[in-house]
C-alpha cells in the first residue's frame, strides 16, 4: 500500500472521532494509554505512529493501517460495526509491506459474565468489514520436502522455491504414524535457488520426501512443511504465552464475523494463540451464525437457508498454537478457505459446516497439524472437561472433540480439494459426521441438496493418525469414540449419493478408511501403513490398493484392533444390524496380516450379500473367520474367481479360525474357502441338466428345514430359506454346465 498523506480535519470529543471530510491521521488525537477509543461512522483514521496501548477500540467509521512503518496496536478488545465500519491493512492488488501486530490484551474472566462477543474478541457484525492483507500472502503457504531428512540435519530440500527468509517459523509434519512428531523449526539459510534451506534445531525425528508406487499407483509421502510467520500478526499479550505462543491457560483472544457484516478477507496474516478452551464459539477465525436468522424446527431453532458469505476469503494465513480450533465456518455458506496452515491446536483444525446447513464452503489446498484431543475431565488448569459441548454422560462431545479431526463437519456439500491433513493425537484425519446434534435437519436439507448439487471430495491426503493402544487389550475400533482413522464418513443411513475419490492415506494408528452407507463410493485411493485396512459395511469400492506395510517402516507394526484382541487386516466384515453388502472391484490387497477380508468373531449377518471381483492378492491370504461356524448364518460371493483363486464365481463360507497356540497359520486356514458350482448345477437338484419344475418343487418342499433334512440349501448357510428360494428363481431354466 502507497504510503498517505492526509490532511487532518479531526473532531476530538472524549476517546471519539468524529465525522470528518479528509483521513485523520491517529497521532494527532493525543489518545492517552489505555483509553478506550471510538471512530464515528463517517470518520477516517490513519494509523501513523509506531505503536499505541488502547482499552475497547469501536471502529464504526474506518481504520486503516498504514505500511510505511512498522506497527504496534495494542487494545483490550475490537469492534467493528455500522455499514461504514471498517479495518484495513492492504488490499488483494497492494498489500500491507510493513510489520503489523495486533495485540488482545482484555482480561478473560469466568463466562457467565462476558460481554458482547466474548473476552478478547475482533468481532465483525452489523455491516462492518476487515480487510488485512500482508505481502507473505504472496509466498509459498506450505510445500513439501524433496528429499529425506535424518535425526540431526540442519538443511531440509524443498520440492520449491518457497520464497521465505531467514527468520522465518516453520512446521515439519511427520511422517511416522504418531503426530506428535511434528517439528517447530526457525529458517537459518536460504539458498540462491531457493529450494534448500538450513534450520534450527537439528531435527529429532526422521521426515521422508518420497513418492511410491504400489500396483500402478503413487502414494505422495514427501512430509509437509509449513509456513508459520506472516508480516500481519494478531496476537496474546507476551507475558501470558508459552515460547510456541500457546496461551498458559488455553484462554486467548478469538475473532469472529457475524453473517450481518460487511466484506472479510484476510491473506498473508498469522494468528497465535487463539482460542479458548470449553468455550463455545471462541476460535482464533470464526464465521458465527446468526440465531435471529433462525426458524423453528420441533422443539430447537434452526437456519433452514444459511445465508451466503459469496467473497469472504481466509488464504495463505497460519493459524497455530490455538487453545480451541483454527478456522471454524458456522452458519454460512460460500466462504472460500484457500491454502492455509493450521498447526498445533486442541481441537479440529478446520470446521467446515458445523450445524449441518452449510453448503458451497470451498476448503482448497489447505495443510493440518498436530490436531490434538482435548480432555474430558481437565488437565489440572482448567477445571472441569475441555469439551465446550459435553454430552450429558460427560464421556463425549457431540461436536466431536473427543475424536478431533484436521477437517470435520456435518454437510458434505463443502468442496474439500487437495487438502492435507497431517497428523492428529486420538483423531481422524477428515471426518464427515452427520450423526450427531442437528442430524435431523442436516439430513432433511442434504436430502434436497442431493437432488441438485454434488458431492465434491478429491485429491485429500490424510496420514499419522495416531491411537493409543489399551492397557491389555487391542485398540478399539467401534463405537461412538473411534478413531485413528484416515477418513471416516459417519452416516450408515445417509441421505444423499457421495464419490470420496481421489484419497491417499497412510500411518494411521487403525484404519485407512471408514465409509459406510450403500449410496457411498470410495473410488481411486490408495491405503498404506494402517493397523487394518477398510470398514465399508454397505458401501462401494472400487480402484482401491491398500499395503498394510509399505517401504515406509516408520510407525508401529499392525496393531491388536478391537476390544477383543482381533488381528488387523484388509477389509473388515462386521455384523451392524442393517446387514452387510459392501461391493469391492478393482482391489488389491498387498502384504496384509492375516488376510484380505476379515471376519472378527462375531456373526456375518444373513443375507449380507457382499461382493468380490477384480481382486488381486500379493504376499496376502484371502480370507480371515474368527467366529465359530455355528455363528456364520450366511455368505459372500467372489463372482469371479479373483480373491479365492478358483477363477469362477465362488461363494465364500464360514468355518472357524484354525489357531495354533493363538498364532494364525496361513496353509491351515486357506481351506476356510468353500467353492461352489455355478447357481445353475447348485440348483439343479435331481441332476436332469437343466434347472425346472422338478427342482423348484424341491425347495418349496424343503423351506424351512435344515439342510441335512433336504434338498435345497444353495447358499450353503445350513437352512432353506428366502435366499435359496430367490436364487432358484434366477437360476430357473438355466442349463447346467460345470
Amino acid at each position: 500500500m502507497n504510503r498517505m498523506v492526509c490532511g487532518v480535519v479531526a473532531l476530538v470529543l472524549g476517546g471519539s472521532v468524529g465525522a470528518s471530510s479528509s483521513p485523520v491521521l491517529f497521532s494527532s488525537l493525543g489518545l492517552a494509554p489505555g483509553s478506550d477509543w471510538t471512530i464515528a461512522a463517517g470518520a477516517s483514521v490513519v494509523f501513523d505512529v509506531p505503536s499505541a496501548t488502547l482499552g475497547e477500540v469501536i471502529v464504526q467509521g474506518e481504520l486503516i493501517f498504514d505500511d510505511a512503518i512498522d506497527v504496534r496496536f495494542e487494545a483490550s478488545r475490537i469492534m467493528v460495526m455500522g455499514s461504514q465500519g471498517a479495518i484495513r491493512a492492504g488490499s488483494v492488488q497492494d498489500p500491507f509491506e510493513g510489520e503489523l501486530t495486533i495485540v488482545l490484551t482484555e482480561p478473560i474472566g469466568a463466562p457467565e459474565d462476558q460481554p458482547m462477543m466474548g473476552y478478547r474478541v475482533l468481532g465483525v457484525m452489523n455491516g462492518g468489514s476487515l480487510e488485512l492483507h500482508g505481502e507473505t500472502a504472496g509466498i509459498v503457504s506450505w510445500t513439501q520436502l524433496a528429499a529425506d531428512a535424518v535425526p540431526g540435519a540442519t538443511e531440509l530440500t524443498l520440492i520449491e522455491p518457497s520464497g521465505w527468509s531467514v527468520g522465518d517459523a516453520i512446521a515439519l509434519a511427520p511422517s511416522g504414524e504418531d503426530a506428535r512428531e511434528m517439528e517447530r523449526l526457525t529458517v537459518t539459510s536460504v539458498s540462491a535457488d531457493g529450494r534448500t534451506i538450513g534450520v534450527e534445531p537439528p531435527l529429532a525425528y526422521t521426515h521422508l520426501g518420497r513418492v511410491f508406487t504400489y500396483a500402478g499407483k503413487d502414494i505422495d509421502m514427501r512430509a509437509e512443511v509449513g509456513l508459520l510467520s506472516r508480516n500481519i500478526r494478531i496476537v496474546n499479550p507476551e507475558n501470558e504465552v508459552k515460547p510456541t505462543g500457546e496461551p498458559l491457560d488455553k484462554l486467548g483472544f478469538h475473532a469472529m464475523f457475524m453473517p450481518t457484516s460487511g466484506p472479510i478477507t484476510l491473506s498473508g496474516v498469522e494468528l497465535v494463540g487463539g482460542g479458548q478452551i470449553a468455550r463455545p464459539g471462541r476460535y482464533p477465525i470464526h464465521w458465527h451464525r446468526d440465531e435471529s436468522l433462525d426458524v423453528q424446527y420441533g422443539n430447537r431453532g434452526w437456519q433452514v437457508e444459511a445465508p451466503s458469505r459469496a467473497g469472504d476469503a481466509i488464504e495463505n494465513c497460519s493459524i497455530h498454537s490455538s487453545g480451541q480450533r483454527g478456522i471454524v465456518v458456522h452458519g454460512v455458506n460460500d466462504v472460500r478457505v484457500e491454502r492455509n496452515v493450521v498447526a498445533d491446536v486442541w481441537d479440529t483444525a478446520y470446521i467446515f459446516s458445523e450445524d449441518g446447513i452449510e453448503k458451497g464452503n470451498v476448503f482448497r489446498g489447505n495443510l493440518a497439524m498436530l490436531v490434538k484431543r482435548k480432555s474430558r475431565s481437565g488437565d489440572g488448569v482448567t477445571t472441569g472437561s475441555e469439551f465446550a459441548f459435553p454430552r450429558d454422560d460427560h464421556t463425549e462431545s457431540n461436536q466431536a472433540e473427543h475424536r478431533p479431526a484436521g477437517f470435520w463437519g456435518r454437510n458434505p456439500f463443502n468442496p474439500l480439494i487437495n487438502n492435507h491433513s497431517a497428523g492428529t493425537v486420538e483423531g481422524i484425519g477428515f471426518f464427515i459426521d452427520s450423526q450427531v446434534m442437528s442430524y435431523d435437519m442436516s439430513r432433511l436439507i442434504q436430502r434436497e441438496q442431493s437432488q441438485t448439487e454434488t458431492v465434491v471430495f478429491t485429491g485429500n491426503v490424510s496420514h499419522s493418525n495416531y491411537r493409543a493402544g489399551v492397557a491389555g487389550g487391542g485398540i478399539p475400533t467401534y463405537g461412538p469414540k473411534t478413531r485413528g482413522h484416515g477418513l471416516m464418513v459417519g452416516d450408515y443411513n445417509a441421505s444423499f449419493d457421495a464419490v470420496f475419490e481421489d484419497f491417499q492415506t497412510y500411518q494411521n494408528s487403525v484404519l485407512g478408511v471408514w465409509i459406510e452407507d450403500d449410496r457411498h463410493t470410495l473410488r481411486d485411493a490408495i491405503l498404506t501403513d494402517s493397523s487394518g485396512g477398510l470398514i465399508a459395511f454397505r458401501s462401494t469400492l472400487e480402484d482401491v490398493v491398500f499395503n498394510q506395510r509399505s517401504d515406509n517402516t516408520l510407525g508401529r507394526a499392525p496393531q491388536l484392533l478391537g476390544n477383543r484382541k482381533n488381528p488387523a487386516g484388509g477389509i473388515h466384515v462386521q455384523p451392524t444390524g442393517y446387514g452387510n453388502h459392501a461391493n469391492l472391484s478393482n482391489v488389491t490387497f498387498m502384504n496384509v496380516e492375516p488376510a484380505a477380508v476379515s471376519l472378527w468373531s462375531d456373526p456375518l449377518p444373513a443375507g449380507s450379500g457382499m461382493t468380490l471381483e477384480g481382486i488381486t492378492l500379493v504376499n496376502t491370504m484371502p480370507v480371515y473367520h474368527g467366529a465359530d461356524p455355528d455363528e456364520l448364518d450366511s455368505t459372500y460371493v467372489d463372482l469371479d474367481g479373483s480373491l479365492t483363486g478358483t477363477g469362477r464365481r465362488t461363494v465364500i463360507g464360514g468355518a472357524p479360525l484354525l489357531d495354533q497356540g493363538g498364532v494364525f497359520d496361513a496353509a491351515a486356514n486357506a481351506v476356510f474357502l468353500v467353492e461352489q458350482p455355478p447357481l445353475a448345477c447348485r440348483a439343479d437338484l435331481n441332476g436332469n441338466g437343466v434347472v425346472d419344475s422338478a427342482d423348484f418343487v424341491a425347495v418349496l418342499v424343503n423351506f424351512g428345514l435344515p439342510a441335512d433334512a433336504g434338498a435345497g440349501d444353495l447358499d450353503g448357510d445350513g437352512t432353506v430359506d428366502d435366499d435359496d428360494f430367490i436364487a432358484m428363481v434366477v437360476a430357473f431354466g438355466g442349463v447346467c454346465e460345470e
